[in-house]
């Protein structure tokens, strides 16, 4: 989606400013080894105040008569059991946890869905839709052993609204556009495990990427733009005594060079440690800006001391309040020391005090489920259960997902 918005909107000019005090790889292809991430049934949180863990609920399980009737829906061909395809589809994007489902289903159209899912309706087949399977939160995998429907196929439908784009881009101007920032800790890391070189000299308390896209064919409105936005820096820097220090993108090289520090910037900080059991990432949305530098101040100072802690991190969206936190450690000392945990409890109580969310675009899965009463009332999770259970009365779409086992009932 992002390389087509960057087709339609050409003349995109980016700007990356440093200042003191003021991409992700989408493959989710998995290779079968005996080094396989543990279950996602094993890790999901205690149900209970007793610990109660998470047990399969009633649905029925994916007989030899199923497949049939499947295939006869969408051809033997789009019926995948080999075991390799069907790994890649149990585990997103982070690897840490894998379902244990077995089938996986890739319909054409809109006509094919609808008859799988009444196909499912009839028999109570648990179902987990999928994308492009680059999910965070363990939402677009299986927990146990549900049917995997892969969206994969129908890859056609942007083209029927690729003419929104166009006709966006001549009326809304520059608001195809991005504020993006970054702290010192995740330049470290994009440079020290990407070796990407940031274009700015020195270092900086902060960095922002700063993105516009005209419809002007010479993109000349653009650079006057960022002319005098550099020129209201400069102005408040004086004003503050602070120091800032800036680069203008002249080509598309380099346009994509900026962004490429921004847009790598988690996979950077996994190469920490590893993705197994060396991180905890955090998708926090706050409505005072100011809360996001505040979040990652009190996190490092919570826990940045510990031996197996690497670095605390944060990046994100600045015009939206959205923070992706990110805790790296050593594996085996996070393990001994009972880091991740507390790390979770630190960060889900400081939000809820601040009244933020603790999701603003990665969703909750299955992962951050139960954290769903940090930010919303027992009334809200009623009625989010309510409308669950009205649109889907079996529970067979995605269970055990957004909303914590306690608050439904089939």
């Amino acid at each position: 989606l992002s390389q087509t918005l960057r087709s339609i909107a050409p003349n995109r000019r980016g700007v990356l400013v440093a200042a003191a005090a003021v991409k992700l790889s989408t493959s989710s292809t998995l290779r079968l080894s005996s080094n396989l991430p543990p279950l996602a049934s094993s890790l999901y949180p205690p149900i209970s105040a007793d610990g109660r863990s998470l047990s399969r609920s009633s649905y029925s399980r994916i007989e030899p008569a199923d497949l049939l009737v499947f295939a006869d829906i969408i051809g033997q061909n789009h019926v995948i059991t080999d075991p390799f395809e069907v790994l890649a589809a149990n585990t997103d994007w982070p690897r840490d946890c894998r379902g244990q489902g077995g089938h996986v289903l890739r319909p054409g159209c809109a006509e094919e869905v609808s008859a799988i899912l009444r196909h499912c309706q009839k028999r109570r087949i648990a179902v987990v839709p999928q994308g492009g399977n680059t999910g965070l939160a363990g939402g677009g995998v299986p927990v146990f052993d549900e049917l995997v429907l892969s969206l994969s196929r129908m890859n056609r439908v942007l083209e029927s609204v690729l003419h929104l784009f166009s006709a966006a881009r001549s009326t809304l101007a520059e608001t195809l556009s991005a504020f993006e920032v970054m702290d010192a800790a995740t330049m470290s890391a994009v440079s020290d495990n990407l070796k990407l070189n940031c274009p700015l000299s020195g270092s900086s308390e902060f960095y922002a990427l700063v993105e516009t896209a005209s419809c002007d064919a010479s993109g000349s409105n653009d650079a006057g733009k960022l002319d005098k936005f550099l020129e209201c820096l400069v102005s408040l820097n004086h004003e503050s005594a602070g120091s800032i220090d800036a680069v203008i993108s002249n080509d598309s090289r380099q346009f994509g060079a900026i962004w490429a520090l921004r847009e790598r910037a988690f996979e950077a900080l996994v190469a920490d440690c590893g993705p197994a059991g060396g991180y905890m990432q955090f998708d926090a949305a706050v409505s005072d800006r100011l809360d996001m530098q505040r979040l990652v101040l009190a996190t490092r100072a919570e826990f940045g001391q510990l031996d197996c802690v690497i670095r605390v991190a944060g990046f994100g969206h600045l015009g939206d309040g959205n923070l992706h936190l990110v805790v790296t450690a050593d594996p085996a000392g996070a393990a001994a020391c009972g880091l991740w945990p507390r790390v979770e409890a630190f960060v889900y109580g400081w939000l809820a005090r601040r009244r933020g969310s603790i999701s603003a675009e990665h969703g909750l899965g299955w992962k951050r489920s139960a954290y769903l009463g940090h930010c919303k009332s027992p009334t809200a999770v009623s009625v989010m259960a309510g409308i669950k259970r009205l649109l889907d009365p079996q529970g067979i779409l995605n269970p055990y997902k957004v909303l914590p086992p306690s608050a439904l009932s089939y």
